[in-house]
């Protein structure tokens, strides 16, 4: 399966036009534990099937806590083609 892309901007890259959000994978501060527990190990598998899928649009800030580290942390396992460019 792949996801159709789209640009991101006029100018920007090309991305999968489903994005993830990574919100519920985060223990940001700020927001608490809205979610409940969150579970590393299921959280990069989630991303690794995304990623396996086509997906390159991971929604990511701050205030989700270590979400974004995560997908930063494992960019290159997840989609090497992507990490690349």
């Amino acid at each position: 399966m792949s996801l159709s892309k789209r640009n991101l901007g006029k100018n920007g890259p090309s991305v999968s036009a489903i994005g993830l959000g990574t919100m519920g994978m985060g223990s940001g501060r700020a927001l608490g534990s809205v979610y409940g527990a969150n579970d590393d190990k299921v959280s990069l598998e989630m991303l690794t099937y995304a990623a396996d899928r086509g997906m390159t649009f991971w929604d990511t800030a701050d205030i989700y806590g270590h979400s974004k580290h995560l997908i930063i942390a494992h960019a290159s396992a997840l989609n090497p083609l992507q990490a690349k460019n």
